[in-house]
């Protein structure tokens, strides 16, 4: 029999993770019905009762649909972290979508500060970081590399 990560790439799907032989989480615009018959005949002529396959989206989102002998079920899973692709919005802290753009904020000394608006959510994230450092908060970062960038510019601009 194949392995089903090589079923997966054979249907057009990115293989993300592959941690048993009936276990894929994959990524892209694939056959699924393709891939399903696959896992279907896999599950029939083999020991094993189910496959469980694993859609992930650009975003993050993750859905888990299990394949076996009595059918198919499907459940959304929690959103994946950032070390597989583009960085979920919800993982930017102080930013918040509203409507077509992306607001930047921060609560400093229970008060609410708001730091602008921005065309995506990346821009907002990264002027929520400058605050953060140009006013000397003790808080965490969505972007924990800025802080050492801003050390050498301001070391090269002579700042102390």
């Amino acid at each position: 029999m194949r392995p089903l990560a090589s079923i997966a790439q054979a249907c057009g799907f990115t293989v993300l993770l592959n941690p048993s032989q009936t276990c894929v989480e994959v990524q892209g615009e694939g056959h699924w019905h393709r891939f399903q018959r696959e896992c279907m005949n896999l599950v029939k002529h083999s020991e094993h009762d189910h496959i469980t396959v694993i859609f992930r989206d650009a975003l993050g989102h993750r859905e888990l649909h299990d394949l076996g002998k009595k059918g198919e079920r499907r459940a959304q899973l929690p959103m994946a972290g950032t070390h597989y692709g583009a960085l979920p919005e919800c993982r930017i802290r102080g930013v918040r979508k509203v409507d077509n753009r992306y607001m930047a904020q921060i609560t400093v000394q229970g008060k609410h500060l708001y730091l602008g608006c921005y065309l995506d959510m990346m821009s907002a994230g990264l002027a929520r970081d400058e605050y953060v450092l140009s006013h000397g908060l003790n808080v965490a970062l969505n972007f924990p590399h800025m802080a050492e960038v801003r050390k050498q510019e301001m070391e090269m601009a002579g700042v102390e």
